[in-house]
């Protein structure tokens, strides 16, 4: 009996234990279930409704750690001035057609959200996928716990990715790492503002991107990291730089391991401005960056990096001032009327001043690019139809850019745009390039660095040991029958009735005297035409009997001239005595080739290194600006037969080797 009863006292205080612990979960639980119903989180008080139905009013936390989690197609979560982690969540709230119903996620004062495991967040009608809701505090989304947390935000109609809601902005935003999808809807950005209104909004500002893997792609209209659709609020009296939505500014890009890729809509650039809007301050450091800006069939594309396009309805195209790419790699493009990196197209309206007498001086930064700086790293710019590699988009102007510090830059300009300069009709000026290469071509028309079609080239200077490849845009014909001629090297833009662009001296007052800074000029078929200033000439050779350089011989110049040496602009230099060198010395049995470039591909066939080798060699150096590879011929010959290719590109200060298509870096000593 005794026993019997020690059991049953037993089991009744197991029970009571359990029931105290039970009633005390809310105030500790960790885990917040999006199925039973709305989240809200107050600093560290949660209100929230558990599996049974029974709902909690701003429940204590104590613990801190705050988890949610599951799935819902009709609840929501609010998170203010609290630190989050978001754990395999899924909210679809895309079906809901009415702003009323609320974001799927909102956040407001200093927040931050923790990704584990795979989050998707959709929003309805007007809202972001995750919203910002004011603009007191910062957002910060991050992947502390390096557990390959991953979030795709997709905004409804009118709202961004991750940012504002309709006639919203989007700003203080902060990306520290994690895989990031953000998708905006309708006029919304990616990551930014959301669609805008007579009444304002659709900026995106103060957004730093610091860690991880994002990929933000702006709905129509928006841009895929700035500002949303910005055409609503502009009408023909919005001033460029004043009023009016769309605005892209203070955007941040910075990290070793940080990897963006933005695109943007239709009429918006990959990075700055939505559609009719500005772009200004935007930083990419030490970061790997890929944004395109596009149209939408009609030649109003926003900047890769930049300005929007402008709208049919009314707004003006976006201009910049104050972009700066320092030891990063990137790579931007636009389609018609966009630059590389610069400004977005601007409005037809510009043209017609007996129609719109007011407008340029109502829009000041209309089509304007300036103030774009470029210090090391690579930078690759093209700019659509109309436009520049780097400056204006079409109708616009690009001046105050600076290359400088040991940078690795190639732009291309559109049909019409120069390569470093004026879109069409726009001027190219005050641009300087110090210590760095650079190879810009111009398209139809359009100067390799100056002006775009009909515009002029003006104030350009290059200094210290800066190699610099210019092409200028051949002449073309418009479908009318108007003849433009060909733009010039550094200078104007073709004219019409075939008049070539007129050739600009530049300042080389401050270039590498003893030859490691240069300048050459390339026609539309990339034919070396010149080169400023010309190479110094080679020292007299003084020494006597066995000191003297012996002349490489007849047979060995055969088995060289098999081989090619490329420069940026893919054509073959090896015979240019001026830029390459061939050093044979017959005791190490080595073959020094000698480049005055940064960027070099040596390349031939197996066969021809074979020749080679029946000469005597059986090593190969090459020699470029920034970098030193050494090839042994023995093995890279049992690598395939005698038509199978080889490559050894410098880029900078970076080798690659490839052998039949296959990369073998392993051989590069």
């Amino acid at each position: 009996m005794r026993l019997k009863k020690s059991i049953k006292r037993s089991i009744a205080a197991v029970t009571i234990t359990g029931i105290m612990a039970s009633s005390a979960m809310p105030a500790f639980a960790k885990d917040y279930h999006i199925d039973y119903g709305d989240i809200k989180v107050d600093q560290d008080k949660v209100s929230y409704t558990d599996k049974d139905g029974t709902k909690y009013d701003n429940e204590k936390n104590e613990d801190g750690d705050i988890t949610i989690t599951g799935k819902s197609d009709e609840n929501t979560v609010s998170v203010k001035d609290a630190d989050v982690t978001f754990k395999d969540l899924e909210i679809d709230r895309s079906a809901s057609s009415t702003a009323a119903d609320g974001a799927a996620v909102s956040v407001s004062g200093n927040s931050s959200i923790e990704l584990d495991g795979k989050n998707t967040i959709s929003s309805g009608m007007g809202h972001a996928g995750i919203e910002k809701a004011d603009d007191n505090g910062t957002m910060t989304i991050k992947d502390d716990n390096n557990v390959s947390g991953s979030l795709t935000a997709n905004g409804g109609f009118g709202g961004a990715g991750i940012g504002g809601g309709n006639n919203a902005d989007g700003s203080d935003i902060t990306i520290t790492g994690g895989t990031i999808i953000a998708n905006g809807g309708f006029g919304g950005a990616g990551i930014g503002g959301g669609s805008s209104s007579i009444s304002g909004g659709g900026n995106g500002s103060d957004i730093t991107i610091s860690g991880g893997n994002v990929t933000a792609n702006g709905g129509t209209a928006g841009a895929g990291i700035g500002g949303g659709d910005g055409d609503n609020a502009n009408g023909l009296n919005k001033k460029s730089d004043s009023t009016g939505g769309g605005r892209g500014s203070n955007i941040t890009i910075s990290g070793k391991n940080t990897i963006v890729n933005a695109e943007g809509g239709a009429e918006a650039a990959g990075i700055g401005g939505g559609r009719s809007g500005d772009a200004d301050t935007i930083e990419i450091t030490d970061s790997t960056v890929i944004s395109n800006g596009h149209d939408s069939d009609n030649g109003n594309s926003g900047a890769g990096i930049g300005g929007g396009g402008f709208g049919a309805g009314g707004g003006a195209g976006g201009g910049i001032s104050n972009i700066t790419i320092k030891d990063a790699d990137v790579t931007a493009g636009a389609d018609a009327g966009g630059a590389g990196i610069g400004s977005g197209s601007a409005s037809g309206w510009i043209s017609y001043p007996s129609i719109f007498p007011n407008w340029k001086a109502e829009h000041p930064n209309e089509g304007v690019a300036s103030d774009i700086t470029i210090s090391g790293g690579r930078v690759e710019a093209s700019g659509g139809d109309d436009s520049a590699g780097i400056g204006g988009g079409y109708l616009g102007s690009g001046s105050d850019i600076t290359i400088k510090d040991n940078a690795d830059v190639t732009a291309n300009g559109g049909k019409w745009g120069a390569g470093i300069g004026g879109g069409r009709g726009g001027d190219g000026s005050d641009i300087s390039i110090s210590d760095s290469n650079v190879s810009a071509s111009g398209g139809a028309a359009g100067a390799g660095i100056g002006g775009g079609r009909g515009g002029k080239g003006e104030n350009v200077t290059i200094s210290g040991s800066s190699t610099v490849s210019v092409k200028h845009g051949p002449g073309a014909t418009l479908t009318s029958g108007t003849c433009y001629g060909a733009g010039a090297g550094i200078g104007n833009g073709g004219g019409k009735d075939d008049v070539r662009g007129e050739e600009i001296a530049p300042d080389i007052s401050g270039i590498d005297s003893t030859g490691q800074g240069y300048i050459n000029y390339y026609d539309s078929d990339n034919n070396l035409l010149t080169r400023v200033p010309s190479a110094p000439a080679p020292e007299e050779n003084d020494s006597e009997g066995d000191d003297a350089e012996p002349a490489l011989s007849a047979s060995m110049k055969q088995a060289i001239s098999q081989l090619e040496v490329r420069g940026a602009l893919r054509q073959n230099l090896m015979q240019d005595t001026s830029i390459v060198q061939q050093d044979y010395d017959a005791d190490a049995h080595v073959l020094t080739i000698r480049a005055e470039l940064s960027i070099a591909t040596l390349t031939g066939t197996l066969g021809s290194l074979k020749a080679l080798q029946a000469q005597g060699v059986t090593t190969i150096t090459l020699v470029t600006q920034h970098c030193t590879s050494t090839l042994d011929l023995a093995e890279l010959t049992a690598l395939g037969g005698e038509d199978t290719v080889f490559s050894l590109v410098h880029t900078a200060g970076i080798p690659a080797l490839s052998v039949g298509g296959a990369l073998h870096n392993e051989l590069i000593h």
